[in-house]
């Protein structure tokens, strides 16, 4: 189905993504969105990024890394269950600051190392100014937290010993939850990894993963003879599933940004597929994210994007930046109002391979499955042509050409975990099945 040069390329790129993803990793730490030394995320855990590439790569690849990182988020998980948005050993406010990022490890060392004599400081919900949103980071982290359980004897013990901090975390969610559908509602803005945009109500993402958590719970508790806990668990997981495709999945094929909205979430609508729907059903939803939302270079996130009004003014700012720099200079660059909007995030369109792969290993029609299957072995191939050419595993990039997003006073990450981890996923499961 791919010719060799195809096939080369997915295999260097597979080695090399191997290879970076070891220094993301810090010891007895955790596992970095980026291994850059000058990267806004270098030096920080952050629980959703942590939690997908436990989920793609690590809880199977390096189960001591998925360990570490899991410890970590725990060991600062508050008296009422909460767990923090990230685990940082330089401030990350400080980074961003112009002008003193550089010094961001040394005022860490000074304020929270010899003042406070801690080595490490959790940020939480809104502890970023109070616009940094977290309120997918227990599903998230609970579903990373089933996958490791499940991959490994290291997982299962580590799962064994956490339990009770992961009902713990369970209750303080469960604070969220609508009692008469069971879904979560969501009260803050920049609630989610899409974090620049303003978001409220029931949306689709957040409660597709809490569903997925309960799952996850379920299968746990079971597992280490709690069955009565199970059985909880696994009624609240029915219940929130069933009000999901009631009230968050289109006729038309695709999981909404969040309820009464037609809005198409793309991540909602690929971790909808993995975990709610049947190869059957998928099929369809596969169909109108390739007709609606693919671009040159992948899946764009929203369909229509967000207005103007729903980006958060922290971000619509860098838009009157790349105008003022265009009037200037004639060169064309974007602001962060694009950034979840018309970006393609990689990590993004590598998970929608798993849900070709997913269709093409569990539908009933041979003639379907070989679709598929030829389907996905594409769309690796596209990817890995498209990351080659931008040069690296970035962070985002142009949905029209194979080059990182242009963004005025941002430089995309250039080894961004999320990318190399969903990648990864991919290929190795590609690997196991014999397609490579």
């Amino acid at each position: 189905m791919l010719d060799p040069k195809q096939v080369a390329t997915i295999e260097a790129t597979a080695r090399r993504y191997e290879k970076l993803l070891k220094e993301n990793f810090c010891p007895n730490f955790g596992i970095f969105p980026s291994a850059q030394s000058n990267s806004n995320f270098f030096n920080q855990v952050y629980a959703r990024d942590s939690a997908h590439a436990i989920c793609s790569y690590f809880a199977e690849a390096h189960p001591e890394a998925a360990e570490c990182s899991l410890a970590t988020l725990f060991k600062f998980q508050r008296e009422d269950g909460a767990i923090p948005l990230r685990v940082e050993r330089e401030f990350q406010l400080i980074k961003l600051t112009p002008g003193l990022n550089r010094f961001s490890k040394q005022i860490f060392d000074l304020v929270q190392l010899r003042l406070k004599g801690e080595k490490e400081h959790p940020v939480f919900e809104g502890g970023d100014c109070g616009v940094s949103g977290a309120e997918d980071t227990i599903p998230l982290v609970l579903i990373a937290a089933g996958e490791f359980f499940n991959s490994s004897p290291k997982g299962r013990s580590f799962g064994q010993s956490q339990f009770v901090r992961f009902q713990h975390a369970t209750a303080f969610f469960q604070t969220k939850i609508d009692p008469s559908d069971g879904l979560a509602v969501i009260t803050r803005m920049n609630p989610d990894w899409a974090d620049s945009l303003n978001r409220k109500g029931k949306l689709g993402g957040i409660n597709v993963w809490w569903a997925r958590s309960l799952k996850a719970m379920e299968f746990m508790a079971k597992s280490i003879g709690r069955d009565k806990d199970a059985k909880r668990f696994h009624e609240d997981f029915r219940r929130t599933k069933q009000s999901i495709l009631e009230k968050l999945y289109a006729p038309e094929g695709y999981f909404r940004a969040k309820e009464g909205d037609n809005r198409i979430d793309t991540v909602a609508s690929i971790f909808g597929i993995l975990y709610l729907l049947s190869p059957v059903e998928a099929v369809k939803v596969v169909k109108t994210l390739d007709g609606r939302v693919r671009k040159t270079t992948g899946l764009q996130n929203f369909e229509p994007p967000y207005p103007a009004g729903d980006i958060a003014p922290s971000h619509r700012a860098w838009g009157f930046l790349a105008y003022i720099k265009q009037a200037a200079t004639g060169k064309e660059e974007s602001g962060m109002e694009d950034y979840h909007n018309r970006f393609i995030w990689p990590w993004v369109t590598c998970q929608s391979i798993q849900v070709k792969i997913k269709i093409a290993t569990g539908h009933p029609e041979e003639n379907i499955r070989a679709e598929f299957k030829g389907e996905a072995l594409k769309d690796l191939a596209q990817v890995s042509d498209s990351l080659q050419k931008a040069g690296g595993p970035y962070e985002i990039l142009d949905p029209d050409e194979a080059r990182p997003a242009r963004i005025v006073a941002y430089t995309p990450q250039s080894n961004f975990l999320g990318t190399m981890a969903a990648y990864q996923g991919v290929y190795r499961r590609a690997k196991r099945l014999g397609w490579l």
